[in-house]
């Protein structure tokens, strides 16, 4: 009996506590802004612009900002990001900029509805709308960026074209190369080592006898050789020649002799 009475308790504390937090949760008064700084937008459109940021205010706060002017050294994303974090601080929301000075869109979320509107699901949206806004419908740009956004934050899945193109270029860039590699290993020819070499070689010797046959004789006659006093003899004779052929070859010189007269 006191285990019921003790379950009942728990069951109305947990419904009271359920209450409250839903009684503080309704109470929170999320706002819409509105800023055109460039006048990209008529005044119909920014009422109709407000109806669709309305749908979006059941999560958080929603900022449109249009800017034509210098930010300075701040990037696009990091400008809006600012400017939000100026207004609401670290809640829940979602904000779309558009820079007509650099010419560059962005989207950003925060305080929670980061994790479901990612800053990739960001880039995808962007890459969706930028269309609109090269046509120069940036009412079309702005619409369609906050619908995306509503899809996402009700469950729903949005278009991501240029995600599936990028992923399907990069896996035949994988797949090119993967190949290339299997055929550059399967195509080289790898070195053989030294034992392999010698097992590889085939050594084998043939030997054919050799078979002589007698055809003819001849006989050869070897003079003797002259005595060495001879060819003593032989050798002062040309030396004797050929001193006096030096001779006869020389010049005559002229004496320069003095006479002396007595």
């Amino acid at each position: 009996m006191l285990k019921k009475i003790y379950c009942f308790i728990i069951l109305i504390i947990l419904l009271v506590l359920t209450l409250s937090t839903n009684s503080k949760a309704s109470n929170i008064s999320y706002k819409i802004i509105i800023e055109d700084d460039a006048n990209l937008l008529t005044n119909a459109e920014e009422m109709e612009l407000r109806d669709q940021m309305a749908v979006l205010s059941e999560f958080g706060n929603v900022v449109f900002k249009t800017t034509n002017t210098s930010t300075g050294s701040v990037k696009s994303l990091k400008y809006i990001q600012n400017y939000y974090y100026s207004k609401f601080g670290n809640t829940s929301g979602v904000a779309f900029y558009i820079d007509m000075n650099s010419r560059q869109i962005c989207a950003c979320a925060t305080g929670g509805l980061d994790r479901i509107i990612t800053s990739g699901k960001c880039d995808t949206i962007t890459d969706n709308v930028y269309r609109y806004a090269s046509n120069k419908n940036y009412y079309e740009c702005a619409r369609e960026a906050f619908a995306q956004m509503n899809t996402l934050l009700t469950g729903g899945r949005i278009a991501e074209s240029m995600k599936y193109i990028c992923n399907a270029f990069v896996a035949v860039m994988i797949s090119l190369l993967t190949t290339y590699g299997i055929y550059l290993k399967a195509s080289k020819n790898r070195k053989a080592s030294d034992n392999e070499l010698i097992d590889e070689c085939a050594v084998s010797f043939e030997h054919t006898p050799i078979n002589v046959t007698l055809t003819g004789e001849h006989t050869v006659y070897s003079p003797v050789s002259s005595s060495s006093g001879g060819s003593s003899g032989g050798g002062r004779r040309r030396r004797r020649r050929r001193r006096r052929l030096f001779w006869k070859r020389r010049k005559p010189r002229i004496l320069n002799l003095q006479i002396n007269e007595h």
